[in-house]
């Protein structure tokens, strides 16, 4: 590897020993200059990092003395450090900012702040990025944190935003209003939400059970927003919204632990037909889940996914998408599965127990006759 770093006319220049014995006096000084090099990870890349400064100083060097002189040894990887630096830093800084403040809405907003103190360009960079990304849980009130967070949103929420994603629990729902910045974000046209809530045990003992409904019961808007891609949800209250429920541009939708209000199955079979170009969907059921019966018909749908740990058995699950191409079932399967129309379907992953107990023959027969079409399976 390390030949191959160097250009093909220096490549012979100076005896391997003699390379050798340099790369290790690098890689010592490496070891020094870099904390924690006890990481294998991280030795190995110094390791791989002192073959390229050597083949750099053997580019470098008019002579044989001055390549193996140790004194200024130092110092000359000094400066091949800060030429590297100095071209990383005129690269970023050749983009536009379009371009970084799209490279920064992968970063959590936190972290993405972090970059203010890099330059004068960079102070007021991370405000400009199109998404929100907190995560609030722990932070109860009173929190000194809070009006300091609420003025960042504040600020953030000026422009339209196109991701949202937060974590957050029981105890900081009221704190940051959360209801409210999902109500906004959607109302100016989000594209991507991501909301995931917790329960803060050592809290919720002083809610009622009504106050514990409120907090996780996400705001009606959220079932007509007309600009949404991809919606996840986690541990959220789903309630019947009482009109049709219309997202026109949702393709991904993933479901975590959700409950139904009053274990109402027919609010999230009315989701899912609200969305006619859905593709990917995922179902999670919990061990706190209430639903008793999943059904999925979507003639856009691609790929389904449904997860569940042991005992967290759902009561049935039918699925009827003739363009599905990829099915996916982890876990406990159901005591009851209807499938139908997977003409389409290309593979299926099967990681379940059958519940031979409760599941009739006849049943599972249906259920394996109506994917005998799949070209790959996996059990």
């Amino acid at each position: 590897m390390e030949d191959s770093l160097v250009s093909p006319r220096f490549r012979f220049r100076y005896n391997v020993q003699l390379r050798q014995d340099l790369r290790s006096r690098i890689f010592a000084i490496l070891q020094r200059k870099f904390y924690s090099t006890d990481a294998a990870t991280l030795q190995a890349k110094l390791r791989t990092f002192s073959y390229h400064l050597e083949a750099k100083l053997v580019t470098l060097a008019k002579s044989e003395e001055e390549y193996s002189n140790l004194r200024d040894l130092e110092v000359r990887l000094h400066y091949i450090f800060k030429e590297l630096k100095d071209r990383c830093s005129c690269r970023i800084n050749a983009l536009p900012d379009s371009l970084i403040t799209q490279i920064l809405l992968w970063l959590p907003t936190k972290d993405s702040a972090k970059t203010s103190v890099l330059s004068t360009r960079w102070r007021n960079m991370w405000l400009d990025v199109p998404g929100l990304d907190f995560d609030f849980t722990g932070i109860t009130p009173p929190s000194s944190k809070a009006a300091a967070i609420n003025n960042v949103i504040e600020r953030l929420m000026e422009s339209r935003l196109q991701t949202l994603k937060m974590k957050y629990d029981d105890s900081n729902v009221y704190l940051f209003g959360i209801s409210y910045l999902i109500t906004t974000v959607i109302n100016r046209g989000v594209e991507h939400l991501d909301l995931e809530s917790g329960r803060c045990w050592n809290v919720t003992k002083d809610f009622t059970p009504l106050d514990l409904y409120k907090r996780r019961t996400l705001p009606l808007d959220i079932y007509k927003s007309k600009t949404l891609v991809s919606l996840k949800l986690g541990e959220v209250e789903l309630v019947n919204p009482g009109f049709v429920v219309s997202l026109p541009c949702l393709k991904l939708m993933q479901l975590e632990n959700v409950m139904c209000s009053n274990g109402d199955p027919l609010i999230l079979e009315k989701l899912i037909l609200g969305c006619p170009v859905l593709e990917d969907l995922t179902v999670g059921w919990g061990y706190g889940h209430n639903l008793p019966f999943l059904r999925v018909r979507s003639q856009t749908l691609k790929r389904f996914c449904v997860t569940s740990p042991h005992c967290a058995t759902a009561k049935g699950v039918e699925i009827d998408a003739p363009g599905l191409k990829y099915m996916n079932f982890r876990n406990d399967l159901t005591d009851r599965v209807v499938v139908k129309n997977l003409k389409s379907l290309c593979m299926i992953d099967i990681d379940a127990r059958f519940h031979l107990n409760t599941m009739k023959e006849r049943v599972i027969s249906e259920f394996l006759g109506g994917i005998s079409g799949v070209r790959h399976m996996i059990i």
